[in-house]
């Protein structure tokens, strides 16, 4: 890239729309316009569609005139427009193109003409796709938008003392990836998703991974239930160090029955020899005991003060002491 004056530019590629006059009374040398990125075109390259300036002279009200591999501007006023769109003819339709596929808008001539570039290359290689680029097509795939749908439906499903969370991961993530085609999510996105989480929040590595596992199930979730992408990339395996359990002696753990309230001494005197959780036992029902096997049955769980039913494959089987 290099840059022209407006006169240099126009001198070149319109001289017939240079007047003296223009110059001699600084119409077209003032400081913000006096040069522009002049695009040099890759061998080769072909321009997708063309460029177009959105808007008019909001002085005069007139078209801006767009002055060869330099942009738009009215000569009149040295108003430029702040926004563009490529104008893309697509099997007998006419898609209008304002931004890239991240969302960034196309508000200088050069990044439309990068864009258009792109668009090109992938119109040789039958890789386009209007849905990547139209705003009201693109805001479908954005991660942001999956990931707010994922944390609706996943919350409903989700045990209520982890559904906060739940949903500080997805926020974490939606702020990571913002814009980004969800159909275009790699490893390497992943990967520095894992690292963003060790850099701001100085995560151990059991956080990290539970971070990690949430956008997995995620990306299972386009897949399996929305059926927008077709496989899901690759995820890092993450070693985490298994925290030493820490046993409690009899003699301690009768010290320590001691001090619990009368009122509270049954269900923490059931809790002891049978390790099942103080949520299970809480939500243990009559029918759940079977007197004559001298067992019971775990079928529900109570998450913070709301019960809950186990899921299928997922109740067990104790025997009483």
């Amino acid at each position: 890239m290099y840059y022209l004056t407006v006169e240099e530019s126009l001198r070149k590629y319109r001289p017939e729309r240079v007047r003296h006059s223009d110059v001699a009374h600084g119409r077209i040398d003032r400081p913000e316009y006096s040069s522009y990125p002049c695009v040099e075109k890759r061998q080769g390259a072909k321009m997708a569609g063309h460029i177009r300036a959105k808007g008019k002279c909001p002085v005069c009200g007139k078209p801006f005139i767009e002055i060869q591999k330099l942009g738009f501007i009215c000569l009149e006023h040295q108003t430029v427009p702040k926004r563009l769109y490529i104008d893309l003819p697509w099997h007998g339709q006419r898609i209008r193109v304002f931004s890239d596929k991240s969302g960034q808008v196309l508000d200088s001539y050069d990044r439309a003409d990068k864009l258009s570039d792109r668009i090109g290359e992938e119109l040789e290689n039958h890789a386009f796709d209007p849905s990547h680029y139209v705003t009201a097509e693109a805001s479908k795939f954005w991660s942001k938008n999956l990931l707010q749908r994922f944390l609706e439906d996943k919350s409903k499903v989700v045990a209520p003392s982890y559904r906060s969370h739940y949903k500080r991961i997805v926020t974490i993530a939606q702020d990571f990836f913002k814009t980004q085609d969800v159909r275009e999510i790699r490893k390497l996105d992943v990967i520095n998703f894992a690292d963003y989480c060790r850099e701001s929040f100085t995560w151990k590595e059991k956080s990290v991974k539970n971070a990690v596992d949430i956008l997995k199930t995620f990306m299972n979730w386009l897949r399996e239930d929305l059926e927008v992408i077709t496989t899901v990339p690759p995820f890092p395996t993450i070693e985490t160090e298994e925290a030493p359990v820490k046993w409690i002696h009899s003699k301690d753990q009768s010290k320590l029955f001691n001090t619990v309230r009368d009122e509270d001494k049954p269900i923490v005197g059931f809790l002891m020899p049978h390790g099942c959780r103080p949520g299970e036992a809480r939500a243990l029902k009559c029918k759940d005991v079977d007197l004559e096997s001298q067992s019971m049955t775990i079928n529900a769980t109570f998450s913070a003060e709301v019960y809950r039913e186990k899921r299928k494959g997922s109740w067990n089987h104790l025997f009483v002491r």
